[in-house]
């Protein structure tokens, strides 16, 4: 009897305790980790959230940075972590919901091991031509890839990377053929389009905004359904009857699967409130991010149609990852 009714305590407790330690958390040191090369995009908007918790929690927020393989190890370190809501993954499409398509050795399933925390902004990609490329608006360019089938050249910044992704998803919306050139790394890709030596690549804002201002290429559409107040004058792919086409460079927070469902919502809550602040706000658009405010189950949503559209991309053309 004593037996029965210590096990059924000890059933319990887990129950109790862990509503009373996401009242409490967080009452340590939390580990934000980036798994891309600290300067990158994603860099400096942790290190804003960073700075907004840390000064609400009065506890420390920990960026640390562990690169390779595109985002994957530092994803895979997450998902071993211990699952309190102590380390918690800065995710955006990349190791989360393009890589599972094109590597079969994984050491990690995005939707079994991690549990959406919140998404922080996205922005889409811009098409950037090279000022020599003779368009100077969407169907000018439009019309010369149809007269020149696959001699205009397009810059990514490898083989399965957003930028080449998003190219083949765009061009078999539109029923064009391009050249692909693969870079080791957006930087050089970047420096190519610039240099002339590559037509057009569809960048994400960041690096679109960046090398507007070298006024050596142009803007002449956007991947999102409607227009981006980055560039507000450049019109979305949806006024062109391209309405399947909605592509985003989302950024966000993941948490190890099993994190307990109040320390999410705790975080979630907390994250939300600090990217409703102007301050933040302007912080962030500085590094080409539009803050996105939706729920839980909205960003869970996001992340499944995100992964579907790259699988079917992935599958349509035959990418392997490299």
């Amino acid at each position: 009897m004593k037996k029965a009714v210590i096990g059924s305590l000890l059933a319990v407790l887990p129950a109790i305790a862990s509503p009373a330690a996401a009242q409490n958390y967080p009452t340590k040191q939390i580990q934000l980790i980036v798994p891309f090369p600290a300067g990158g995009d994603i860099d400096p908007i942790a290190r804003v959230l960073a700075d907004h918790l840390r000064a609400t929690w009065g506890q420390p927020v920990v960026v640390e940075s562990r690169a390779g393989a595109g985002g994957r190890i530092g994803s895979a370190a997450v998902a071993k972590a211990a699952a309190d809501g102590y380390t918690l993954l800065m995710c955006s499409a990349g190791p989360i919901t393009i890589s599972p398509s094109l590597y079969s050795d994984m050491t990690y399933a995005p939707d079994k091991d991690f549990e959406p925390v919140v998404l922080i902004g996205a922005a889409p990609a811009v098409l950037l031509v090279n000022d020599t490329v003779p368009a100077k608006a969407y169907p000018d360019f439009l019309k010369l890839a149809k007269e020149k089938p696959g001699t205009l050249t397009f810059a990514s910044s490898g083989v399965g990377s957003f930028a080449h992704l998003t190219t083949l998803a765009y061009t078999g919306e539109a029923g064009i053929k391009l050249m692909h050139v693969p870079y080791k790394g957006s930087a050089p890709a970047v420096q190519d389009l610039l240099g002339g030596h590559v037509n057009m690549s569809f960048n994400p804002m960041p690096s679109a905004l960046s090398a507007l201002t070298t006024q050596k290429v142009r803007p002449l559409v956007v991947t999102s359904a409607k227009r981006s107040s980055f560039v507000p004058d450049v019109p979305a792919l949806s006024e062109f009857d391209l309405k399947g086409i909605d592509i985003v460079s989302w950024y966000g927070i993941c948490a190890p699967k099993g994190t307990p469902a109040d320390v999410i919502t705790k975080l979630h809550a907390e994250v939300n409130r600090a990217t409703s602040l102007p301050s933040v706000q302007e912080q962030l658009r500085r590094v080409g991010t539009e803050t996105r405010n939706v729920s839980i189950a909205d960003f869970a949503t996001l992340l499944k149609t995100d992964a579907a559209r790259w699988s079917r991309v992935v599958q349509e053309n035959n990418i392997k990852g490299e």
